[in-house]
């Protein structure tokens, strides 16, 4: 198999299929048949920086569990769609003026939060129950802390 030229920097595995998407150090999306050991398709975005992290959002009846959001070290969000021979982008927004290094979508599959190098957070809405197209930014918040990992409150 090859691979992303450069380093993987981030992953996410499917919730429904044998496959998983990479993003890499030469700003590439890739998506892989783990199973069958080929790469489907990729991508490289315009963009000056590396694809830093990749979530997979939730399966909704819109979206069939084939949105994925992605982070780039310039700053920009890029939610893009898993067609069958191409990543389609849906949206993209400038959501950081620093390296984005973590994104995780909620459980319901209506918001995202993007969290950069400087310690700030970046919240979106989602409506994915009528319209991919439909992300809002919502509101930031600079913690003032160095950010490691983002997770969702199991409980709510």
């Amino acid at each position: 198999m090859t691979f992303n030229s450069g380093k993987i920097i981030d992953f996410a595995i499917s919730p429904l299929n044998n496959c998983l998407v990479t993003s890499g150090f030469d700003g590439s999306v890739r998506l892989w048949d783990y199973g069958n050991r080929r790469e489907f398709y990729n991508r490289r975005f315009k963009s000056n920086g590396q694809a830093t992290c990749i979530d997979w959002l939730p399966f909704s009846k819109k979206n069939n569990g084939r949105v994925l959001a992605v982070g780039f070290s310039d700053g920009i969000v890029r939610f893009v769609g898993l067609e069958e021979k191409r990543f389609a982008l849906i949206k993209a927004f400038k959501v950081h003026k620093n390296p984005i290094i973590k994104i995780k979508c909620n459980r319901e599959g209506n918001i995202v939060v993007v969290a950069d190098s400087a310690g700030s957070i970046f919240y979106l809405a989602l409506d994915s129950a009528s319209s991919l197209n439909k992300i809002t930014p919502y509101c930031l918040f600079e913690t003032g802390f160095k950010i490691n990992d983002l997770c969702w409150d199991r409980t709510g």
